[in-house]
């Protein structure tokens, strides 16, 4: 029996009608997938947000870690070798901060060093930079510090004992020097110090501020 074109088109309509059902369907379907990462974008931006924080916390906690441990071995710095002489740093004043001059580290069994830096200034306190001292034959760091104005001491230090000066060719001999220590004077013994090329020892000295002394360490100076 031979079809004819009306029939045809009433036997297609229910395939049309399913291929547009499909049709919609997908288009829903797409739509929604299309639109989760609109929802799940902030969501996952905020996730990305909270994990950089972390990070950046774990690194600022890393970084006091390391500054504690760099502290602590600082004070434990000894060694029975003098340090090198340091090397010339220039700096210009800068107003609100003071310099704080470099120093040399030891660390496995050499001396490392480290460059100056500025320091902001505290009301009331004084910075004393870092140093090496001679003590009983060895050589200890002593690291840089704010020292309070009103711990410093009120009276000049006694007279220093008679000192026999010790003479050695390629040395200088640094006298002692009292050093204020818990809140009184302690005296420290002098030392020789090895020569050094076109530069001349400057011994330390108590200086009157005010109504407080302060003690300006001895240095070396170019010719």
């Amino acid at each position: 029996m031979r079809q004819t074109p009306h029939l045809r088109q009433r036997r297609r309509a229910p395939l049309q009608l399913l291929l547009l059902l499909s049709a919609s369907l997908t288009s829903a379907v797409s739509a929604s997938l299309l639109a989760s990462p609109a929802w799940a974008g902030p969501h996952e931006r905020e996730e990305r947000h909270e994990m950089r924080r972390e990070e950046r916390e774990e690194r600022r906690e890393q970084k006091r870690e390391d500054k504690a441990f760099r502290r602590e071995m600082r004070h434990e710095m000894r060694s029975r070798i003098a340090p090198p002489p340091p090397p010339v740093e220039r700096f210009a004043p800068r107003p609100g901060f003071v310099w704080s001059p470099g120093y040399y580290e030891w660390r496995d069994d050499r001396y490392v060093w480290i460059g100056g830096h500025y320091e902001p200034e505290r009301t009331g306190f004084f910075w004393q930079g870092p140093r090496w001292e001679l003590q009983g034959g060895e050589y200890v760091f002593v690291p840089g510090a704010w020292l309070s104005i009103e711990t410093q001491p009120a009276q000049p230090p006694p007279p220093p004992p008679a000192e026999r000066a010790e003479v050695r060719p390629g040395f200088v001999w640094v006298p002692g020097h009292h050093d204020w220590r818990a809140g009184r004077y302690v005296w420290v013994a002098g030392h020789l110090e090895a020569e050094r090329p076109r530069e001349v020892w400057v011994p330390g000295h108590w200086e009157a501020r005010g109504r407080r002394y302060f003690w300006v360490p001895g240095m070396w100076r170019v010719r």
